[in-house]
């Protein structure tokens, strides 16, 4: 792997009071030519797909895709290895699903259109390019973002490019197609052939520190924390072939009320800065000074980025960009939340680690100082090679973040205390790629009790999956924009912001096995290079992965704690433990008050690794009892858990002492 040294520490930006441009340069590695072999950026970008035309429904469009060339033993289908440009789009006729013998050569030289259902994306893929097709775009057909494809059967024959697009997008091509609108677009790794043409990078936009932040953290009392201060910016791309001058930024924040059609402007701000030059073409933008905001109601703010030129661009389409984020009654979540789903969106699925390793996922959360909150539960996607969970189960865990052991926004060992737990097993009836939401418990509690969050601090909200399982993630949320900004803005502007689990060494830093690296357990944003306390090293393969959208799919539910109220929580089992402390043994009594014919057990140290799991089935008379060897766990604290078949949980603390 390549890396990139970035220099903005030794004058690679350009600074105009509180506005700034940032200018990485290129891979260090130069042809006979003294010309850059390889390009950082165009790696960043990754492929685009955009429609080219008709100009109302032009512009990048979100995208999965069944080989995005990195090599995985999931691929099928073609890597876009050279640009597909200016290309018709055509309908899968007679049959728009694909999924029947395409009329022979309607596809000639062009790309396919055809939509999701009834049959496997690789016979739909391959009924495109037997009819002739170049790329395959398969069109989602239920709401939501695009998700990842299976090969099937015949995929190992399709050798065309296939991306699946969302129902939305895919339903402004069809609207135009069925109208006899010729449709064109074009797929590339970076521009489109045009001498005249800045952009935006797809998701390159600064976001805020969640998609999705409860109304008690953004009151005017919530004494405006760093964290949540918002820094207006993007990420700009010169993809034409000529120089470019008199360059503008506009940025404008709205804010629409739960219930209102009006929205209320909020911020306007701009920069202009005079030339942006074709080599090396990618500037990092930020606007104005870092700002709070401040809600009285739920809503939704809206974030919309404009840019021109001196030139008339001859690409328009990626010439604006807007996003929204929510303020809601209850929820906090990192990435992109579907509301009508009541969970947030995972477009992909990903095993951290290797297969036989149990690994974390999840987010950071910073809770405002607007006295102490109830964590009510977590939410999160998760799926596996089967089509039902049943052999699945997963512990999710709060932990308390203090940055303390070594002042660096990042998690060293011994900065994360495990306040709240519990455990889900899964039974028949629970699918691969549901939506599923756990209660959280008190992890400190001798009984079951609420878990209870601190004002001023940093929460981390992980699922812990079997070796068997993959995690939700977003897909397409991207906070490295944001992060890299602030880190390098001027002033009091700049800020080193810890958003979400470091992802680094192939996922190896979550693993959780005795080879664990103890330090550095989380970063201050996936694909962190080697140099993780200055952050100037960036490895650039792992650095491109950011437009993923590596942001794990795990949401918070949350609630200001009632002060002076009851915390338990009714529990279905009584749980006794003895000895406690135990030396080379634990004697478990299980008396249930609801109906269970198998209970599931877990042991976990305080770090939130499980030590020990089981599951006892054919229990008769609603009780059980078990024997477990301690033995070989390390003298400490540890948490025992206690999984009913009515999905309750009992929670309970004991020593080793040996």
């Amino acid at each position: 792997m390549k890396k990139l040294t970035l220099l903005l520490a030794v004058g690679a930006s350009l600074n105009c009071g509180a506005q700034v441009v940032h200018h990485p340069p290129a891979f260090p590695d130069l042809s006979a030519a003294q010309t850059p072999t390889h390009n950082f950026y165009k790696d960043y970008m990754g492929v685009a797909f955009s429609v080219n035309t008709p100009t109302s429904i032009s512009g990048p469009k979100n995208y999965t895709i069944s080989n995005d060339g990195g090599g995985g033993a999931n691929e099928w289908g073609g890597a876009i290895t050279a640009p597909i440009l200016n290309k018709q789009v055509v309908l899968a006729t007679p049959d728009s699903s694909g999924c029947s013998t395409l009329t022979a050569g309607s596809m000639t030289g062009k790309i396919g259109l055809v939509f999701r259902g009834n049959c496997e994306f690789g016979a739909k893929a391959l009924a495109a390019q037997n009819a002739g097709a170049i790329a395959c775009v398969i069109v989602n057909n239920i709401p939501g973002s695009p998700v990842g494809m299976g090969a099937g059967a015949v995929g190992a024959s399709v050798t065309i490019p296939v991306i699946m697009i969302s129902d939305v997008d895919g339903g402004a091509i069809y609207t135009q197609l069925k109208a006899s609108q010729t449709v064109t677009a074009s797929f590339s790794t970076w521009g489109y052939g045009n001498a005249n043409d800045l952009g935006f990078l797809f998701n390159g936009y600064t976001q805020p520190h969640a998609m999705v932040t409860p109304l008690s953290q953004l009151g005017t009392s919530n004494g405006n924390p760093i964290a949540y201060k918002l820094y207006d910016g993007a990420f700009i791309g010169n993809f034409g072939s000529a120089d470019q001058t008199n360059v503008k930024l506009k940025s404008s924040l709205t804010w629409t009320p739960t219930g209102s059609t009006t929205a209320q402007t909020v911020k306007n701000d701009s920069f202009t800065f005079a030339s942006f030059p074709r080599i090396d073409s990618i500037y990092a933008v930020g606007i104005g000074n870092s700002y709070d905001i401040h809600a009285t109601t739920t809503g939704t703010y809206n974030m919309t980025y404009n840019l021109s030129m001196a030139n008339a661009d001859q690409f328009t389409g990626d010439n604006t960009i807007s996003h929204s984020f929510t303020v809601s009654d209850s929820i906090y979540s990192k990435g992109r939340y579907n509301f009508p789903d009541n969970g947030p969106y995972a477009s992909s699925y990903v095993r951290i680690g290797t297969t036989g390793s149990s690994f974390f996922g999840g987010n950071l959360y910073y809770i405002a100082n607007n006295g102490q909150q109830e964590a009510m539960s977590a939410q999160y996607k998760i799926a596996s090679n089967a089509s039902e969970l049943s052999a699945e189960s997963t512990l999710i865990l709060l932990f308390k973040w203090k940055d303390t052991v070594v002042v660096d926004s990042m998690v060293e060992a011994g900065e994360l205390q495990l306040v709240g737990i519990n455990q889900r097993t899964y039974q028949l009836t629970d699918s691969t790629g549901d939506h599923f939401e756990v209660k959280f418990l008190d992890a400190n509690g001798a009984t079951g009790s609420k878990a209870i969050m601190d004002p001023n601090s940093w929460y981390y909200v992980a699922v812990e999956c079997s070796p068997t399982a993959f995690l939700g993630y977003d897909g397409v949320t991207n906070f490295y924009p944001r992060s890299y900004l602030r880190h390098h803005a001027p002033g009091a502007n700049q800020y080193t912001e810890f958003y979400t689990s470091n992802i680094s060494g192939a996922f190896a830093d979550f693993q959780v096995s005795a080879s664990t690296t103890p330090n550095a357990l989380l970063g201050q944003y996936p694909y962190d290079g080697a140099d993780t306390t200055t952050r100037l090293t960036v490895d650039s393969a792992r650095y491109a992965q950011q437009r993923k959208g590596y942001v794990a799919a795990v949401a918070l539910k949350m609630k200001p704690a009632t002060v002076g109220t009851d915390n338990s929580v009714k529990e279905t089992a009584k749980v006794s433990l003895y000895p406690n402390p135990a030396n080379d043994q634990l004697v478990i009594d299980v008396v249930s008050s609801a109906s269970s014919k198998q209970f599931f057990y877990s042991i976990v140290d305080m770090t939130g690794k499980t030590q020990y799991s089981t599951k006892r089935k054919n229990i008769a008379g609603n009780a059980d009892k078990l024997t477990v060897s301690t033995s070989s766990l390390a003298n400490g604290t540890y948490i025992l858990l206690v999984t009913g078949d009515d999905g309750q949980t009992t929670v309970r603390k004991f020593v080793v002492a040996h």
